[in-house]
């Protein structure tokens, strides 16, 4: 015997109004019309009565007909679920079951840029990694998206050459923040990112990046920068001093130096890499104090930018994104050393390893870089090609 404790509806019917008791000539179709005609049944002891524009139907046959397309319609929806209590939780449902892979990525956009406000480069990294997903599964619903399908994307892509080491490392770390907000937002149930394969790699080399100066290479650049673009060696000197992040100098306006106390306050909304949301507090030596004196900082409105204005270096207006890397590559091309990986974050690498040779102890140069631990800063220089030589330590006999 079939069991239905667990239905929570009676049988929905077409419910027409009633019927005179006395014709009068006329047939009981007439009457009928002449009614206000509904899909009649109860949910949870609660009578429920839908029209849904059945009455615009002027001729019984008509109306029979669009009537019983609203009754399987409603039928169909309570056998899978639908309450008529709680209209918000089946919209929610229908959602779920007609979401796209498109669709999921906009949203996913969306709560980065309006709700926890990522930087536009976290954003794009984002993306480009999403969107070819979504090229690859053509159309895909989230809810049907597998595990098995993310390996095959990502092995193509490695066959293809398109992804390196590295780019299969990013895709991962993609794939599970993106299929963790899909369940954050009851899209889905389980990850398909849960089950990856961790032995995926990609054979691919990856060209160098941030190449450090030989300090050959870095004196010919300041040279060549102090003759013909005092502006690009300022910005230079500022990074190699202080290993400010290239993005962060760009956005220190003179509200946030401490000429006599000595310290630089980098707000979070200009740090680059952001692990809280509490201010950084930077040390300026003898050397970053000479530097900003040089270019009379006192004398400037403390809402002016360090590096706002090309021929002043200090400015009112915050400067182009690529405006300092863009001369700074202008150097490079004639030098004849562009094609050599060079970057602004070469002249920070540099600093690093110019400090670790003269024998800066570990937690200084951590600090400097405003690393989390010493292990990063390890697997910096490890990065950077860097050995931690321990052949000429020894420890205090005892």
């Amino acid at each position: 015997m079939k069991d239905n404790s667990n239905i929570r509806f009676t049988r929905p019917q077409i419910y027409m109004g009633k019927a005179p008791d006395n014709l009068k000539g006329k047939k009981l179709q007439e009457y009928l019309l002449k009614n206000s005609w509904c899909i009649s049944y109860s949910f949870d002891g609660k009578q429920v009565r839908v029209k849904q524009g059945i009455n615009r139907y002027k001729t019984y046959d008509e109306r029979l007909v669009h009537a019983q397309a609203l009754l399987v319609h409603i039928t169909n929806k309570l056998n899978n679920g639908y309450n008529p209590h709680d209209e918000k939780a089946w919209a929610t449902k229908v959602l779920v079951a007609n979401l796209t892979l498109t669709d999921a990525i906009a949203q996913f956009k969306d709560y980065h840029e309006n709700k926890i406000h990522s930087k536009k480069k976290t954003i794009q990294t984002y993306l480009s990694k999403l969107t070819a997903l979504d090229k690859y599964l053509s159309g895909a619903m989230v809810r049907d998206i597998e595990t098995k399908d993310l390996e095959a994307f990502v092995y193509s892509k490695i066959q293809n050459g398109d992804f390196s080491n590295q780019s299969v490392k990013s895709a991962k770390r993609i794939f599970s923040a993106f299929f963790n907000f899909c369940m954050q937002q009851k899209y889905i149930e389980v990850s398909p990112y849960s089950g990856f394969d961790k032995k995926i790699k990609s054979v691919k080399q990856t060209p160098p990046k941030h190449r450090p100066f030989t300090s050959e290479e870095l004196k010919k650049v300041m040279d060549y920068l102090d003759e013909h673009d005092a502006y690009c060696a300022f910005v230079c000197r500022f990074i190699y001093y202080t290993c400010l992040r290239p993005k962060e100098i760009r956005d220190i306006k003179l509200e946030y130096i401490d000429m006599d106390k000595r310290i630089l306050t980098l707000p979070a909304h200009a740090k680059k890499v952001t692990h809280n949301y509490a201010s950084d507090i930077i040390h300026l030596d003898n050397t970053t104090i000479d530097l900003l004196e040089s270019v009379n900082l006192r004398n400037f409105p403390s809402d002016y930018y360090l590096i706002g204005c090309t021929t002043h270096i200090i400015g009112k207006n915050r400067i182009g994104e690529n405006t300092p890397y863009n001369r700074f590559r202008t150097a490079l091309e004639k030098l004849n050393m562009h094609e050599q990986h060079f970057d602004f974050y070469g002249i920070k690498h540099t600093s690093n390893i110019h400090r670790y040779e003269q024998n800066w102890a570990l937690p200084e140069i951590m600090k400097i870089n405003r690393h989390k631990s010493l292990l990063m800063t390890m697997e910096y220089f490890k990065g950077l090609g860097v050995n931690i030589d321990m052949h000429q330590r020894s420890v205090i006999p005892i």
